[in-house]
């Protein structure tokens, strides 16, 4: 189960507003139910039944020139074991400075509220962020059941329909994910929730956290292109308002029973590593990427990677002979030496020099072609392990 954080509700759009003024280092608390507390502290209170890990939700209505009742108030969240501590800012606007430093000390967050929120919103939103986070791996588990090729067709209805019972008859998958530039690793965005509520507000779609991304599923009764290229122009814009940098793969238009192919589909299209300017990837569009996708791992696959690039990264290693960054950008460019040089702001005789040198490296047949062939293969194989 995945652990809720003060940090994860944080990020929550209605505690977007929110001022985190005391507590910082306790941002990793775990949050395991929320409570309400307006109380005036007094010895009952110690035969009150709590439960380590709530955030309290207060109006703090009886410490408005009152810094003594604030700091009583606070010793006894903290001895509550609490998680964090909202305060709505009817009454006091700030904490009295002792009782923020004992925030700080024990790390106990402290954030303030515009009264104006109704706490029903905020007990709301982190009650059902803490329920889809329960049910990530349940739904996960359903995903790749009804993609895996050993559950029945009637199962696969099943499931499906347990989903969402509203699906229409045509679909569509998107798969979305954001890497870290630095480490090139999936990097979970915190506006994900955001995301997938934004969503699932539509009963015919569906959203769920999906192997390191986001998988959106769009179902539609009419299928015409005009109408499809509207739902998935506004999807992207979606995903984006949300998630500016995320790579998105899509999907062929499917049946609806046929679910699971369109979510391998778009998962594929993602892992080819051949996203455009816009960050899109069309599983229609990824040509001999969606063989060397299902060779991964293959003994052969990897051998014929090894025999290109490892003379290649050698030399470069050896000389800073540039080869490879040649070979990746004079694909790009599809073989264009003019388009090559410009690209790389060198002389078109360097870039025809170098891939002179790459065909002497490596075995790629007998033609020209068989060349070309060889290194475009190569190069998306490499994109496909580091993407």
């Amino acid at each position: 189960m995945k652990k809720i954080t003060v940090s994860d509700i944080l990020n929550l759009d209605i505690m977007k507003s929110g001022r985190l003024v005391a507590g910082e280092k306790g941002l990793s608390n775990e949050i395991r139910y929320v409570s309400v507390y307006d109380n005036i502290p007094t010895e009952l209170d110690a035969k009150i039944q709590v439960f380590e890990g709530d955030i309290y939700l207060t109006f703090c209505s009886y410490g408005k020139g009152n810094e003594e009742y604030v700091l009583n108030l606070v010793k006894m969240i903290i001895s509550f074991g609490a998680a964090a501590l909202i305060i709505f800012d009817e009454n006091i606007q700030a904490l009295p400075p002792s009782a923020e430093k004992l925030c700080d000390e024990t790390g106990l967050p402290v954030i303030f509220m515009d009264c104006q929120i109704p706490y029903s919103l905020i007990i709301s939103s982190i009650i059902e962020y803490r329920l889809a986070a329960d049910l990530k791996k349940t739904i996960e588990d359903k995903l790749n059941a009804i993609v895996s090729s050993r559950t029945s067709p009637e199962e696969k209805q099943e499931l499906i329909e347990d989903l969402n019972p509203s699906f229409q008859k045509n679909a569509v998958a998107l798969f979305c994910m954001e890497k870290d530039p630095l480490t090139n690793m999936a990097s979970p965005s915190p506006e994900s929730i955001n995301l997938l509520n934004a969503f699932n507000r539509n009963t015919l779609n569906f959203a769920a956290e999906y192997r390191d991304g986001i998988l959106l599923v769009l179902t539609f009764s009419d299928a015409r292109r005009p109408l499809l290229d509207k739902i998935l122009s506004d999807a992207v814009d979606a995903v984006r308002r949300y998630i500016p940098r995320a790579q998105i793969g899509i999907s062929n238009i499917c049946n609806i029973a046929d679910l699971g192919t369109s979510v391998s589909q778009c998962h594929m299209a993602v892992s080819a590593g051949t996203a455009d300017s816009h960050g899109l990837s069309y599983y229609n569009q990824l040509g001999i990427s969606r063989i060397l996708l299902e060779l991964q791992g293959n003994t052969a696959l990897e051998e014929f990677y090894a025999d290109i690039m490892n003379p290649i990264c050698k030399t470069d290693q050896e000389s800073s002979s540039n080869l490879f960054e040649t070979m990746l950008c004079f694909v790009e460019n599809e073989m264009d030496y003019k388009k090559t040089c410009q690209t790389m702001f060198v002389h078109e005789n360097t870039i025809r020099y170098r891939i002179n040198k790459i065909k002497a490296l490596i075995p790629y047949g007998k033609s020209d072609m068989d060349f070309y062939e060889t290194i475009s293969v190569a190069v998306k194989i490499y994109k496909m392990k580091n993407f």
